[in-house]
């Protein structure tokens, strides 16, 4: 379907014959002392037409929370209107609309900044990453498959919204799922190998990208890092890393609730992106993608020095 998994399985959007759209980036305000938090309230989805059919409810409410600069040691918090979001999801002959990844779906048309991504993790979750093209920011949300196959609503989640350095072309976006059937191709990860150390502050990942179903020649990527002074390299969170051996460009989130790993994966163009997603990457060193996906289209930017 369309945007394959966002944090579990990946989305791509070819570009040919298609005319990017470029958006101005807008100056960052935020720091250290400012938190914004987003909460998927009203949740609930529903099976029809033989499971072939999802129709989805949520609402999303945006809370800010920053120091109070009159009285120190308070907080101010502002709460924004709550956007709503309703769609549908359309599984192919055969197929389960439940574990279908889909996206992005765009909220609403009141609201056109915000869309929403899921993908299917076989183990009988749902990872969810709500975006805000507007403002390069998302957040990222956990469901398990008994939960919403209730049909019934799911109490409110709350995740902290991140910034993210690339805009998204929001007029690819918002093209109709068939024209991205048409048109998509999918990205591959061999298995990732993730070590941490912990003394050293370091990162370092290795794994292997097929793009186009090409098996028989991946592309390598490697990367070592090092995190700023006291930040735990468990959870660390980064971003527009290069591959030492490609021209790959690699980002990474971490969403606590389901101890998953985030990596948002740009072509060396810089043109397109893809999500995937690791559960449990405390677990173990190597870790398996949930699935194949497909690439999003995005202006990504220039490349970092």
């Amino acid at each position: 379907m369309r945007f394959v998994p966002v944090v579990l399985l990946a989305l791509l959007v070819s570009l040919t014959a298609a005319t990017p759209v470029h958006t101005a980036r807008p100056v960052s305000t935020e720091s250290p002392s400012v938190a914004k938090k987003w909460t998927l309230d009203e949740v609930v989805r529903q099976r029809f037409n033989d499971d072939r059919t999802c129709k989805w409810h949520l609402t999303i409410r945006q809370s800010i929370t920053s120091a109070n600069s009159t009285t120190p040691g308070t907080t101010n918090s502002t709460v924004a209107d709550p956007v709503p979001c309703d769609f549908l999801v359309q599984a192919a002959s055969g197929l389960d609309c439940s574990i279908q990844g889909f996206g992005p779906i765009q909220c609403n048309k009141a609201n056109h900044g915000f869309y929403v991504n899921a993908g299917h993790d076989k183990n009988g979750f749902i990872v969810m990453v709500v975006e805000n093209v507007d403002e390069n920011t998302q957040a990222y949300f956990g469901y398990l498959d008994s939960e919403l196959d209730s049909g019934t609503t799911i109490p409110p989640q709350t995740s902290p919204v991140k910034s993210i350095d690339y805009n998204t072309n929001v007029s690819l976006l918002a093209r109709e799922d068939s024209e991205l059937d048409t048109i998509g191709t999918y990205w591959k990860l061999g298995n990732l190998i993730r070590q941490t150390n912990h003394a050293q502050g370091t990162v370092d990942i290795t794994f292997s990208i097929h793009t186009n179903g090409d098996v028989y020649r991946p592309i390598p990527c490697t990367l070592h890092l090092k995190a700023p002074p006291g930040v735990s390299v468990a959870t660390w969170q980064w971003y527009d890393r290069k591959c030492s051996n490609s021209d790959f460009y690699v980002s990474w989130g971490y969403m606590a609730s389901a101890d998953a790993g985030i990596m948002t994966l740009v072509s060396p163009a810089r043109n397109s992106k893809a999500f995937f997603g690791f559960p449990n990457i405390s677990k173990s060193e190597i870790l398996v993608p949930s699935g194949s996906g497909f690439v999003e289209p995005c202006d990504c930017g220039p490349k970092p020095n």
